[in-house]
Protein backbone atom coordinates (compact mmCIF):
# COMPACT_ATOMS: atom_id res chain seq x y z
CA UNK A 1 0.00 0.00 0.00
CA UNK A 2 1.55 3.57 -0.58
CA UNK A 3 0.50 6.57 1.50
CA UNK A 4 1.22 10.49 0.28
CA UNK A 5 5.10 11.97 -0.16
CA UNK A 6 5.49 13.74 2.48
CA UNK A 7 5.27 16.91 0.85
CA UNK A 8 1.86 16.06 0.93
CA UNK A 9 0.73 14.52 4.16
CA UNK A 10 -0.32 18.39 5.09
CA UNK A 11 -3.31 18.40 2.39
CA UNK A 12 -4.92 15.32 4.10
CA UNK A 13 -7.03 17.21 6.72
CA UNK A 14 -10.15 16.09 8.79
CA UNK A 15 -12.28 18.99 7.36
CA UNK A 16 -11.12 17.71 3.72
CA UNK A 17 -12.39 13.96 4.64
CA UNK A 18 -15.90 15.31 6.27
CA UNK A 19 -16.55 17.64 3.45
CA UNK A 20 -15.95 14.55 0.48
CA UNK A 21 -18.07 12.60 2.75
CA UNK A 22 -20.63 14.90 2.54
CA UNK A 23 -20.25 15.76 -1.30
CA UNK A 24 -20.09 12.20 -1.85
CA UNK A 25 -23.43 11.24 -0.33
CA UNK A 26 -24.80 15.01 -2.03
CA UNK A 27 -23.99 13.82 -5.46
CA UNK A 28 -25.73 10.52 -5.24
CA UNK A 29 -28.53 12.07 -6.43
CA UNK A 30 -26.59 13.12 -9.70
CA UNK A 31 -27.08 11.13 -12.85
CA UNK A 32 -30.25 9.45 -14.55
CA UNK A 33 -32.34 7.34 -12.63
CA UNK A 34 -34.18 5.95 -15.71
CA UNK A 35 -33.52 5.32 -18.97
CA UNK A 36 -34.57 8.01 -21.80
CA UNK A 37 -37.79 6.69 -23.48
CA UNK A 38 -38.14 3.90 -21.16
CA UNK A 39 -38.98 5.39 -17.92
CA UNK A 40 -40.67 2.72 -16.29
CA UNK A 41 -36.96 0.86 -15.96
CA UNK A 42 -34.96 2.09 -14.24
CA UNK A 43 -30.89 2.47 -14.83
CA UNK A 44 -29.88 0.36 -11.67
CA UNK A 45 -31.76 -2.84 -13.41
CA UNK A 46 -29.93 -2.24 -16.44
CA UNK A 47 -26.66 -2.14 -14.65
CA UNK A 48 -27.10 -4.70 -12.86
CA UNK A 49 -24.49 -6.56 -10.37
CA UNK A 50 -22.31 -3.76 -11.49
CA UNK A 51 -25.06 -0.61 -10.43
CA UNK A 52 -23.56 -0.65 -6.87
CA UNK A 53 -19.26 -0.40 -7.86
CA UNK A 54 -20.67 2.29 -10.57
CA UNK A 55 -22.98 4.57 -7.87
CA UNK A 56 -20.02 4.51 -5.73
CA UNK A 57 -17.34 5.86 -8.34
CA UNK A 58 -19.87 8.29 -9.27
CA UNK A 59 -20.20 9.57 -6.49
CA UNK A 60 -16.86 10.05 -5.75
CA UNK A 61 -15.72 11.02 -9.01
CA UNK A 62 -19.03 13.91 -9.67
CA UNK A 63 -18.23 15.17 -6.15
CA UNK A 64 -14.37 15.41 -6.41
CA UNK A 65 -14.14 15.66 -10.33
CA UNK A 66 -16.83 18.78 -10.82
CA UNK A 67 -15.66 22.20 -10.18
CA UNK A 68 -18.95 23.06 -8.84
CA UNK A 69 -18.51 21.45 -5.25
CA UNK A 70 -15.51 23.23 -5.02
CA UNK A 71 -16.52 26.56 -5.70
CA UNK A 72 -19.49 26.23 -3.49
CA UNK A 73 -16.51 25.35 -0.80
CA UNK A 74 -14.49 28.18 -1.55
CA UNK A 75 -17.63 30.72 -1.56
CA UNK A 76 -18.66 29.32 1.51
CA UNK A 77 -15.02 29.66 3.23
CA UNK A 78 -14.98 25.87 4.57
CA UNK A 79 -11.48 24.99 2.94
CA UNK A 80 -9.10 27.22 1.46
CA UNK A 81 -7.48 25.89 -1.37
CA UNK A 82 -9.98 22.69 -1.90
CA UNK A 83 -8.21 21.14 -4.62
CA UNK A 84 -5.26 19.91 -3.26
CA UNK A 85 -6.99 18.98 0.23
CA UNK A 86 -9.90 17.66 -1.33
CA UNK A 87 -7.73 15.70 -3.96
CA UNK A 88 -4.87 14.07 -1.47
CA UNK A 89 -7.10 13.72 0.95
CA UNK A 90 -9.04 11.56 -1.06
CA UNK A 91 -6.52 9.41 -2.25
CA UNK A 92 -5.40 8.56 0.91
CA UNK A 93 -8.97 7.62 2.07
CA UNK A 94 -9.14 5.71 -1.05
CA UNK A 95 -5.84 3.40 -0.65
CA UNK A 96 -8.06 2.56 3.19
CA UNK A 97 -11.46 2.05 0.96
CA UNK A 98 -9.22 -0.73 -1.57
CA UNK A 99 -6.87 -2.19 1.47
CA UNK A 100 -10.29 -3.13 3.52
CA UNK A 101 -12.88 -3.51 1.35
CA UNK A 102 -11.87 -4.06 -2.41
CA UNK A 103 -15.00 -6.23 -2.38
CA UNK A 104 -17.96 -3.89 -1.78
CA UNK A 105 -19.10 -1.31 -3.81
CA UNK A 106 -17.30 1.66 -2.07
CA UNK A 107 -13.72 -0.03 -2.11
CA UNK A 108 -14.39 -1.26 -6.09
CA UNK A 109 -15.48 2.03 -6.77
CA UNK A 110 -12.73 3.76 -5.26
CA UNK A 111 -10.56 1.15 -7.35
CA UNK A 112 -12.13 2.21 -10.42
CA UNK A 113 -11.61 5.90 -9.15
CA UNK A 114 -7.65 5.39 -8.29
CA UNK A 115 -7.60 3.30 -11.64
CA UNK A 116 -8.33 6.17 -14.03
CA UNK A 117 -5.86 8.54 -12.13
CA UNK A 118 -3.21 6.21 -12.65
CA UNK A 119 -3.99 5.82 -16.02
CA UNK A 120 -4.51 9.93 -16.17
CA UNK A 121 -0.96 10.50 -14.57
CA UNK A 122 -2.79 12.19 -11.44
CA UNK A 123 -0.90 9.27 -8.98
CA UNK A 124 2.56 8.71 -9.71
CA UNK A 125 4.81 5.99 -8.21
CA UNK A 126 7.89 7.78 -6.63
CA UNK A 127 11.24 5.49 -8.14
CA UNK A 128 12.39 3.93 -4.56
CA UNK A 129 9.97 0.85 -4.91
CA UNK A 130 10.74 0.40 -1.33
CA UNK A 131 9.55 3.79 -0.29
CA UNK A 132 5.91 2.48 -1.23
CA UNK A 133 5.18 5.91 -1.77
CA UNK A 134 3.31 7.69 -4.75
CA UNK A 135 2.47 11.43 -5.33
CA UNK A 136 -0.47 13.59 -6.41
CA UNK A 137 -0.28 15.67 -9.66
CA UNK A 138 -2.40 18.16 -8.47
CA UNK A 139 -2.46 19.28 -12.26
CA UNK A 140 -3.56 16.67 -13.77
CA UNK A 141 -6.73 16.29 -11.89
CA UNK A 142 -7.24 19.69 -11.91
CA UNK A 143 -4.74 21.61 -9.82
CA UNK A 144 -6.26 24.22 -7.46
CA UNK A 145 -9.71 25.60 -7.35
CA UNK A 146 -9.43 29.03 -7.16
Amino acid sequence: MCSPANDRRAFVTSDAFTTHILLHEVCRSSGPHHIVNCPEDAVSSRLQEFHSQIEEAKADGDCGGSPLPAMLLIKSGVIENVKPKFWVTFLASAFRSIHFAITDAHGAGQAALFNYLLDAGGFVRLPRAASRRGKMDLVAVGGDAK
